[in-house]
């Protein structure tokens, strides 16, 4: 079967919530994914799915010409595929498409696979917002890859 990257569909969030859901403590709520997909105009979302099923999804928001990751997800029982990456990838393409100087987002300080991920697509950690995660008051790096990183 082969992998498929598409634009996210507010048919989608459904699936979405269950992997948002078994991602994260506390996530986004479906309201907030169909005000994404229907009222913001510099959001972008993608849904990578297989044979039907959506493996993962990933969001950027393009804002005075910088790219912010706002979301990325696996579904548990996929991860370790590169749908990751693979999804990371698209961002970074699309944040080339559209001209941005540069894609941030921000990671728990212990989530070292994900902070692996980004640092081999050319992220640094730059910097740390304390408390980041109202839930349990985790700390998050703020990461930055510029155009021309690799």
């Amino acid at each position: 079967m082969s992998l498929n990257i598409r634009p996210m569909e507010i048919e989608d969030i459904s699936e979405i919530m269950e992997i948002e859901n078994s991602s994260f403590k506390k996530g986004w709520t479906e309201n907030l994914f169909y005000q994404e997909l229907t009222s913001n105009d510099d959001s972008y979302y993608f849904v990578m799915e297989e044979s039907g099923e959506t493996l993962g999804y990933a969001g950027l928001w393009n804002m005075v010409g910088e790219g912010h990751v706002t979301v990325i997800a696996v579904n548990e029982k996929h991860r370790g595929r590169g749908i990751g990456r693979k999804l990371m990838e698209r961002l970074i393409f699309l944040g080339v498409e559209l001209g941005t100087t540069g894609i941030t987002l921000e990671v728990r300080v212990d989530n070292i696979p994900a902070i692996e991920l980004y640092t081999s697509l050319g992220f640094s950690i730059v910097g740390k917002r304390p408390n980041y995660y109202s839930e349990d008051g985790s700390d998050a790096y703020i990461m930055w890859r510029y155009e021309g990183s690799e």
